[in-house]
């Protein structure tokens, strides 16, 4: 049996458990893909990068996934919609939950209700928010509806 060994970190958005069928792609030839499944998880995340390492069982690959390949695995389209928060960014108010949204281009921030549920991978959007939108996860108590905000951007190129 063949596998894909892949390091995945804590933000991925469904919780990590063996059968989760995966699609695996060569990185050099993208249109090879296999189906797979996870067969085993890490039992802790590696301190420094905080990821674990998953090992995918591979169904039938072709020849071309031969040992030390470079691969890409991605979640089956179906398993992929789920958008998932952290606990810091969910405000509770008279029974319903309001995240507070950025608007990019004015740097304003302005407060709406989701609808969410938790699983065992944590708080799901079930509606309110579209996956890509910029939430604010730290300082929620303190916002204002139009507060600007500043926003931290990576300096690297």
């Amino acid at each position: 049996m063949r596998e894909a060994v892949v390091d995945i970190g804590e933000d991925f958005p469904l919780p990590l458990e063996v059968g989760l069928p995966f699609r695996v792609g060569l990185q050099l030839l993208p249109a090879v893909q296999v189906e797979g499944q996870i067969r085993e998880i890490a039992p802790q995340a590696d301190a420094v990068t905080r990821t674990r390492r998953v090992r995918i069982a591979l169904d039938h690959p072709p020849p071309s996934f031969r040992l030390g390949a470079t691969v890409t695995a991605r979640l089956d389209k179906e398993q992929s919609a789920v958008l998932r928060l952290p606990a810091s960014a969910v405000l509770a108010r008279d029974g319903e939950n309001f995240v507070w949204v950025v608007d990019l281009p004015a740097s304003t921030v302005s407060l709406r209700k989701v609808d969410l549920s938790i699983d065992q991978g944590g708080i799901r959007v079930n509606g309110g928010v579209a996956p890509g939108t910029r939430i604010v996860t730290a300082g929620i108590h303190s916002l204002e509806p139009g507060q600007p905000v500043r926003i931290e951007q990576d300096q690297n190129p």
